[in-house]
């Protein structure tokens, strides 16, 4: 892998390409897809991980949009409900159908004829695609306050096979090749557009090997880096009449509710939103937060009040109360949420719409992605590839050979797991897998599934975290045993700190 990657490097420097992507989220790996299998030439890049930021944090949920009917968001509905059963469709080995109940409150906003309206309304706007939405009076949820609720309704859904960050990494793993290349930890390091030349020339950063830089080419760039789009459009001089509010989500990971088997949406949220509870291997997913942030800097952080809030939330609806001492795992995303520039800031990002833009520079050949959500995806790129035709014409080559993306074959165990997840030395070789954490975060729940991001509550996964350690390649950390003490500093900063002060 490490002469691959050196080899992968120096090719960068010799390549004029078609597209180069900046953002290796849900957004820009399912562009780089559909460009691959278009012909062009495609370079994506993200400075960390693949799927690293905000598209590793969703509740992993496909869905149609359900509870942007209360602002009468009809057009946003119909065109998730649409992203929703085209993904169902076309990528059924990555997301399945999924019932979901919904629970009616005995004192919430909306009684049960609304929301029986609001579903029938849902399913027609979803083209009556699924199993149509009924009434469930005679619910049965042991682990919740029964009391609180007064009716069940029962509709359907979509949600992802393993995790949000492998949906990520699936639409780039069959099109490796020398005219198509996505790298991780690697940055755009300055840029300018060469009028005489017609192209991008953008220097690069490698992130893994100690002082390696290039220069490569393009003839457009692709802006997908999500909350950072604002900031890497003013890094490279691009002006546009768009720009994101941000909005925290923060989700709570606890140990599984004993007969969990089914996604909860509970409508006792703050302003008339909606709590979800999630099962999600050995654990249920409690949230989200929704909380507006003026920066980016905010947004990014979880605060002891954004864990109390949600802890007090649940602890409204189950009968036996849970404290920090059964948080097993956070996830923390931040919603990019497009608005005009220079629109005023918002108290509430609740009343902000889902939508997408694209901005196409009129001067230079650049576009920035704005908003847009896990299910929207494949709409986002097929529009994104629209306006690159427009701009670069149909492609010069034919598309290469696309593989086929291979499920893992060699898996390991895990103390605490009840099922086995993909080994390191396959996630190694065919994944491009680096460090500790790429391998327990993203290529693998563990982190999320054991405490203290895998290592235990009492460290007692310590040996087992350096045993895989030793093998990663040795890029960033020479020892296994200091890839795992600086993730265990790590750990100790961003998560035993944090629940210290709560």
């Amino acid at each position: 892998m490490i002469t691959q990657r050196q080899a992968q490097w120096e090719s960068l420097g010799r390549t004029t390409f078609d597209v180069l992507i900046l953002g290796g989220g849900v957004s820009g790996t399912c562009l780089f897809h559909h460009l691959c299998a278009e012909g062009y030439r495609v370079l994506l890049i993200d400075k960390g991980d693949f799927g690293s930021a905000t598209s590793q944090s969703s509740a992993m949920m496909i869905w149609g949009g359900l509870l942007y009917l209360k602002d009468l968001k009809l057009n946003t509905v119909w065109r998730l409900c649409n992203a929703r059963d085209h993904l169902v469709r076309e990528k059924s080995d990555w997301v399945q159908p999924q019932l979901f109940r919904y629970l009616v409150a005995r004192n919430g906003q909306r009684g049960p004829l609304l929301v029986n309206a609001a579903l029938s309304a849902y399913w027609l706007l979803g083209r009556c695609q699924g199993a149509r939405p009924q009434r469930d009076p005679r619910f049965e949820v042991p682990f919740l306050k029964k009391e609180i609720f007064r009716d069940s309704f029962l509709y359907q859904e979509a949600v992802l096979d393993t995790s949000d960050t492998r949906f990520a990494l699936h639409w780039i793993l069959s099109h490796q090749s020398p005219q198509s290349l996505a790298v991780n930890y690697c940055s755009a390091a300055g840029g300018s557009f060469r009028r005489a030349a017609g192209q991008w020339s953008v220097g690069l950063q490698d992130h893994l090997i100690p002082g390696a830089r290039t220069e490569t080419r393009a003839r457009l760039v692709v802006n997908c880096a999500g909350p950072w789009t604002d900031e890497v459009n003013h890094e490279f001089g691009i002006q546009s009449p768009f720009k994101h509010v941000l909005s925290k989500g923060v989700f709570l990971g606890l140990n599984r509710f004993s007969n969990h088997e089914q996604p909860l949406i509970i409508d006792i949220g703050n302003e008339g939103d909606c709590m979800s509870l999630i099962p999600w291997g050995p654990v249920s997913l409690w949230g989200p937060t929704e909380t507006c942030e003026a920066k980016l800097s905010d947004a990014l952080s979880t605060r002891p009040a954004d864990i109390a809030l949600l802890l007090r939330e649940l602890n409204a609806v189950v009968p036996r109360p849970q404290s920090v001492e059964d948080i097993v795992s956070i996830r923390h995303g931040v919603r990019a949420l497009v608005v005009n520039k220079e629109e005023a800031p918002c108290a509430s990002s609740l009343r902000l719409s889902r939508k997408s833009e694209i901005y196409s520079d009129s001067i230079v050949p650049w576009l920035a992605v704005y908003g847009g959500k896990l299910t929207d995806c494949v709409r986002v790129a097929r529009a994104l590839l629209s306006r690159i035709r427009e701009r670069l014409g149909p492609a010069r080559t034919q598309p290469a050979e696309q593989k086929t993306a291979r499920a893992p074959a060699e898996y390991a165990s895990f103390p605490g797991l009840p099922v086995a997840v993909p080994s390191v030395r396959w996630c190694v070789e065919r994944e491009m897998c680096w460090t500790l954490e790429d391998y327990l975060r993203r290529r693998t729940n563990i982190s999320q599934w054991i405490p203290r991001g895998g290592l235990g509550r009492n460290n007692e996964n310590r040996n087992s975290l350096i045993r895989m350690a030793e093998d990663l390649p040795p890029l960033i950390q020479r020892h296994a045993e200091e890839a795992v003490r600086l993730y265990e500093q790590k750990i100790i900063n961003q998560m035993d700190q944090l629940f210290a002060a709560c």
